[in-house]
């Protein structure tokens, strides 16, 4: 059936649903066109104005679905008369029946804003400007209700096409301001606010001080209506606050006119009711207003900080049905039973916590007259603002304290006073905000997947919390006065408290001693700095009301319980603490396994898991209980993927923690297992906890390993699942390994499963396949393996040697396994020929250093005197010319003098420092790699040979030092032995600390970082003496060395001379700045001495302002070589400033918090379009790893088109035209350039661009930035680059 006949019979069918059918397939047909035939277009337009006028409701609704995509495929023309119908059949009054007419204006007020959403970006100024022009001539209407209706389109409109629009900005402003002063319907002035707030994002910067003027105006004429306008400015500041920033200076004084401390200690008591209605409205719009510019421009607002905090805290203490000895103790309020539940008002306009902002009443009142609960509720609220938007100042001193205490003090101490509140709603927001405080004070850090972690949701405490530069001072008595909070709360109440717990316990892991100088960092499975023994009473308290909130009947109120159960168990483990609840909490936890919602199960087993760990391993009553529901819960069929995997979970916890209380029960639960791997769902958990108990020895495989290893060994096979791949391999390593000397049934069949995957398709599989292939070979029954299979093993080994893919992982399991073959399969004399006859002119030095590796791995593990013909024979092969033999048999000689002390071979120093003759500088490095490590393997014989040829062959000191790097490294966990020596090795390097050449420098900085590990205090004072030296190049070896120093034993010496070292991003001298910020990056990568209280001064005066001045282009070091007829730029500064870019990118990846965002963005995009490629690849990497980090993906709004600006090439652009200019470069190298080497490069830069831009998008208030998303429309459509387009928006969905 056509259109026309589907048409037809959408319109004038009889049948309501006919009708309905007919636009589902109407719908259908035009969703499979590109655009509709022109001659199509009309009739279609003018059936849908129809359609939507049925008096079906159903029909209605599928005509609006239909709307939808028409839009999308009609010309301009055609979308401006469609939409102009349907805004004229909104607003036109042809019936009297009123009732009809309003439901008539609610379906085309939803048809508008389905088209709106769906039209084209093209089609925005002439259908967009239709709409509004029609609209806004009919904010003069009467009719209330049209008013409202026009408004809400007006806002929709100018969120999506505001710049589209501007022609129609002043007239609409117009109107808006005039609607504000409307007092007769309260609806109205909320709406043209919120209508402005939209439109203030779009008004040039003429129109928006006009706004602004206007606003100031009416606030300081003090008429009643001000309230109005100062909520106006609220929400335009929470739409566009870094505009509002500008204004500031006007905008406090009038404000805190308005509610000032002073004005709020006033307590008017014959005042009358409307007039008290009047002043609670005034403060709560000025409270919102400040709330906002916190959130909005928090950089503008710094000066106001102590004023504010007085103000809100003043606020918050707010209450007239109370009388001022109420509040004069310090001890916290006590809580009123049954004060009501309320929720806040319900309006969705304005404020960002889902009420309304403009003082909607609410529940839980003790007299409904009262209204002052609104005051202490926003107050409450401003400071959540307050310690979110400035937690940079919480550790500052608070100038009004009376006791020099800081703001996170002050902040503290007032929050824990207010937890007694007596209005239920504003009690909650009190929690709230305290566990926002404590969430503050510390780092959580989730890490990659923990490899024995089964369930991949993050629940629970975090593997890594650290503590900031300040902390909770009264967080160690918060759980006492937190527990007295419990009585007569609602489970509203307990719910937060239970969240204010659990917040708690994770943040007390961070808290060091006083007394300590450790950095303040605690992992969970190390000992704790807060031991929980030492408030015992305090937590046994805490489940009590645990063991009854699992049982309540209530929503939420069993999830946040048992939520707070599994942190606290994960963080105390602790059976002493549990031991008189233990029994009850088992079997509370049992049940909510076994509940019927689904949501209960999952927090239950993961509250299980975590349980285990306090039950105390001879309680065989619990812990059988234990395993009994989760074991229960694990078979259960009709639930969710979630809960199941849960399940899995706690079985891998529960079975190997408790064991041996168990009784040998925990052996059924081997078939349950087998079943989940059949389900692709919980596959991957279910391997999981396969491994996890096969490593235990807490369950017999026995009885079932041939059924296992099978099942595994076709997963390896046939899954397309590289996870589940890669996990069945490591269960058949734990089963391998614990029951190898009975796999005579199984190790055969295995072993050939396992050779077809020693290939370079996947070297992380292949790896592990080599693993167990060496786990394989060494077991008692290896004996038993055929011949054939064997050598299909060694075949295939031979053939991945020769790869250019094998990586660091897989040749640690390559070598290792061919030791292990050669010990058992064969031998080193039949291996070594095979191996040796891979190695040829034309093979890689990659690949002869992995032959040499096996070789050398090999011949160490072999008989005495088959080792020693090998080393006779690597002689001969060293003094011969065939330079990959020679290469081969310095790096085995290399590999076994590190590990067995070859003093008996005569000459073999000499004949090895002859090699340092040879053209080949393979061969060279070679020769310094083995004279390296046979010096390792005996320190007395061959170290002074060593250290005095750096006296004596000056032409070799490069070699030379790389050898002794090699000494160095060796002894990095053998202190003790290379002690005695490090005397002379200091000294020796020491004398070439000036080097004229870089490369010598830099082995001089790594040896004497790497004696800095051996010999701390010793090599750390000379290097900081050193950094005082005339001479550059020392200062640059000195800072230098510091990045290769670094490791847990140092860190503490590190520590006391950290700042002078990263002072010296301040020296002159290019090169010493470079090596200041590489050993910067390193110490952030690799320890947390960045993150202590001391070290917070430095960054923020030193470090952060010298990365940000080095990430701008220094013409000064820009030099312009003449070759003749070609002239080219060197810039001596590039290499600075790749460090510096690559610092700040850790800095974002480790410590973000130690950055203001904006400026941030405003120095760093000049990368964009840095003239290097790897510094415009790395800013794009470095904003997509922002991206996707929650905790920054807010701050993106400041790079895309907030109040982030940059200065390029003299002009100030803002991130829509800087992505412009670069999208442009791009295509112009893809189009000009002829190099395809910088054609891919462009093109990957460019892909990558486009995945960042694109990941920014779906960042939550990113259609705040109009010009940012217009521009990414118009990228989108550039023909030009469509394959790119393609390709980035297909990896995005692959990484959601």
């Amino acid at each position: 059936m056509g259109v026309r006949e589907l048409l037809d019979k959408a319109r004038t069918h009889h049948d309501p649903d006919i009708r309905f059918m007919a636009i589902r397939e109407l719908i259908k047909l035009l969703d499979g066109m590109e655009t509709i035939d022109s001659n199509l277009q009309q009739p279609v337009r003018s059936s849908l104005l129809q359609l939507l006028k049925d008096s079906n409701s159903d029909v209605q609704t599928n005509a609006v679905k239909l709307l939808g995509t028409v839009v999308r495929k009609i010309e301009n023309k055609q979308v401006i008369a469609l939409v102009s119908g349907l805004v004229v059949a909104l607003v036109e009054d042809k019936t009297k029946d009123k009732k009809k007419l309003q439901l008539q204006r609610e379906q085309f007020q939803t048809a508008i804003k389905k088209s709106v959403k769906e039209l084209r970006v093209d089609d925005g100024k002439e259908a967009g400007g239709q709409m509004v022009e029609i609209l806004t001539k009919h904010l003069i209407s009467r009719e209330v209700s049209l008013q409202l209706i026009c408004m809400d389109l007006l806002k929709d409109i100018v969120s999506r096409f505001g710049k589209d629009v501007g022609l129609h900005h002043k007239v609409l402003l117009s109107r808006l301001q005039d609607k504000l002063a409307n007092n007769e319907v309260e609806d109205i002035p909320i709406r043209a606010a919120n209508t402005l707030g939209a439109l203030a994002r779009f008004l040039n910067d003429d129109l928006f001080k006009s706004l602004m003027n206007f606003l100031m105006t009416k606030i300081e004429q003090k008429t009643g209506d001000n309230v109005t306008y100062i909520n106006a400015v609220g929400v335009v500041s929470r739409e566009v606050g870094f505009r509002v920033g500008e204004y500031l200076e006007k905008l406090m004084p009038l404000l805190q006119k308005c509610c000032s401390v002073k004005v709020l200690r006033e307590q008017v008591d014959t005042e009358d009711e409307k007039k008290m209605g009047i002043r609670v409205r005034l403060w709560e719009a000025c409270l919102l207003a400040f709330e906002s510019f916190l959130r909005g421009c928090p950089d503008k607002m710094t000066k106001y900080t102590s004023d504010l905090l007085e103000l809100f805290v003043e606020a918050m203490k707010y209450d007239p049905n109370l009388t001022g000895d109420d509040e004069e103790n310090g001890e916290p309020m006590e809580a009123e039973d049954n004060w009501g539940d309320g929720d806040g008002g319900d309006d969705d306009w304005g404020a960002e916590d889902g009420g309304d902002g403009w003082g909607d009443a609410g529940d839980g009142l003790v007299d409904e007259n009262d209204i002052s609960w609104k005051i202490r509720q926003q107050a409450t609220v401003c400071v959540s603002a307050f310690i979110e938007k400035k937690s940079a100042v919480l550790k500052d001193k608070y100038p009004k304290s009376e006791n020099d205490s800081r703001y996170c003090d002050a902040i503290a101490e007032f929050l824990e006073q207010r937890l007694g509140e007596r209005d239920e709603t504003v009690r909650l927001k009190v929690l709230t905000t305290l566990n926002s405080l404590v969430r503050q004070s510390v780092l959580y850090e989730w890490g990659s997947d923990v490899p024995d972690q089964v369930d991949e949701k993050k629940s629970g405490p975090p593997p890594l919390v650290r503590q900031k530069s300040w902390e909770v001072y009264n967080i160690t008595t918060l759980p006492s006065t937190l527990l007295k909070q419990f009585k007569g709360a609602s489970n509203q109440i307990k719910c937060a408290l239970l969240d204010c717990l659990k917040e708690i316990c994770v943040a007390l892991q961070a808290y060091k001693p006083e007394e300590s100088g450790e950095p303040k960092l605690v992992r969970r499975k190390s000992s704790y700095k807060y031991e929980f023994k030492d408030a015992e009473q305090e937590w046994k308290d805490s489940l009590e009301h645990v063991i009854d909130g699992i049982g309540s009947s209530d929503a939420e109120l069993p999830l946040k319980t048992l939520d707070y159960l599994q942190t606290l168990s994960s963080v105390a483990k602790d059976p002493e603490l549990f031991k008189n609840f233990i029994a009850k909490l088992v079997d509370a936890v049992g049940k909510a396994a076994l509940d019927k919602k689904d949501r209960i199960k999952l927090h239950a087993l993961r509250a299980a898991g975590a349980l285990t760990s306090c039950v105390d391993k001879n309680d065989t009553k619990s812990a059988g209980a234990l395993f009994s529901a989760t074991f229960a819960a694990l078979k259960l069929r009709d639930v969710d993927d979630e809960v199941k995997k849960a399940a899995l979970a706690a079985i891998a916890k529960v079975i190997p923690q408790l064991s041996e209380a168990l009784g040998g029960q925990q052996n059924d639960i081997l078939p349950t297992l087998m079943e989940r791997l059949k389900n692709t769902s919980t596959q991957l958990p279910a391997l999981r906890t396969l491994r996890i108990l096969a490593k235990s020895g807490s369950v017999d495989l026995m009885p079932s390993v041939i059924s296992v290893a099978d099942t595994l060994t076709t997963f390896m096979a046939t899954q397309t699942s590289k996870p589940v791949k890669y996990e069945s391999v490591r269960v058949l390593i734990e089963i391998v390994q614990k029951h190898g000397s009975n796999g005579s049934k199984f190790l055969p069949s295995l072993l050939k499963g396992a050779t077809s995957h020693i290939s370079e398709e996947d070297t992380h599989l292949c790896g592990l396949v080599l693993d167990l292939v060496g786990h394989i070979v060494e077991s008692p029954d290896s004996k038993t393996l055929p011949k054939a299979v064997s050598e299909s093993v060694i075949q295939k080994m031979l053939l991945f040697a020769q790869s250019p893919l094998v990586d660091s992982q897989s040749l640690t399991s390559l070598v290792q396994c061919f030791r292990s073959v050669s010990k058992s399969l064969s031998s080193f004399k039949s291996l070594l020929p095979r191996l040796e006859g891979l190695v040829n002119p034309k093979l890689p030095a990659h690949n002869v250093a992995v032959v040499a590796k096996c070789i050398a791995s090999m011949a160490v593990a072999a008989p005495g005197a088959a080792r020693t013909d090998y080393i006779k024979k690597a002689l001969n092969e060293v003094k011969k010319d065939k330079e990959h033999m020679q290469q081969l048999a310095l790096l085995s000689l290399g590999g076994i003098g590190k590990e067995l002390d070859l003093k008996s071979e005569s000459n073999l120093f000499d004949t090895i420092l002859k090699s340092f003759q040879s053209e080949s500088q393979s061969v060279k490095y070679s020769a310094s790699f083995a004279l390296g490590n046979i010096t390792a393997g005996n320190l007395g014989n061959y170290i002074g040979k060593l250290l005095k040829l750096l006296d004596t062959h000056a032409e070799y000191t490069y070699l030379l030092l790389r050898a002794v790097r090699e000494v160095v490294g060796c002894y990095y966990d053998r202190q003790a032995q290379i002690a005695p020596f490090s005397p002379e090795i200091f000294k020796a390097l020491v004398a070439h600390t000036d080097s004229k050449e870089d490369a010598v420098r830099g082995e001089v900085a790594e040896c004497l970082g790497g004696l800095a590990r051996i010999e701390p205090k010793k090599t750390l004072q000379f290097l900081e003496q050193s950094l005082e030296s005339k001479a550059a190049f020392t200062r640059s070896v000195a800072v230098g060395a510091l990045r290769y120093a670094i490791e847990p034993k140092t860190e503490k010496v590190i520590a006391s001379k950290l700042g002078k070292f990263l002072r010296m991003m301040r020296d002159d001298e290019l090169e010493v700045r470079r090596q200041a910020v590489l050993s910067f990056t390193a110490l952030l990568k690799g320890t947390q001495l960045m993150n202590s209280s001391e070290n917070s001064t430095i960054m923020r005066d030193v470090v952060v302002p010298v990365l940000y001045t080095e990430c701008r282009p220094n013409e000064k070091y820009i030099r312009i070589i003449d070759a003749g007829q070609i002239k080219f730029r060197e810039d001596d500064h590039l290499p600075l400033r790749s460090a510096a870019f690559e610092a700040l990118g850790t800095v974002v990846d480790v410590c973000p918090y130690r950055l203001n965002m904006k400026d941030f963005y405003e120095f760093t995009m000049q990368g964009v379009l840095d003239t290097d490629e790897n510094i415009v690849l790395g800013t794009w990497e470095m904003y997509f790893r922002i991206s996707q980090n929650p905790d920054l993906q807010a701050s993106m709004k400041e790079l895309a088109g907030g109040s982030s600006r940059d200065k390029i090439e003299g002009k100030t652009l803002p991130m829509d035209k800087i992505l412009m200019k670069f999208v442009m470069k791009k295509m112009s190298k893809v189009k000009e350039t002829n190099a395809s080497r910088e054609k891919d490069q462009a093109r990957e830069c460019l892909k990558k661009a486009l995945l960042t831009v694109f990941k920014m998008l779906k960042t939550p208030g990113m259609d705040q930035c109009k010009d940012f998303v217009h521009l990414v429309d118009r990228v989108k459509n550039t023909k030009s680059i469509g394959t790119e387009v393609r390709e980035a928006l297909k990896m995005l969905q692959q990484l959601e």
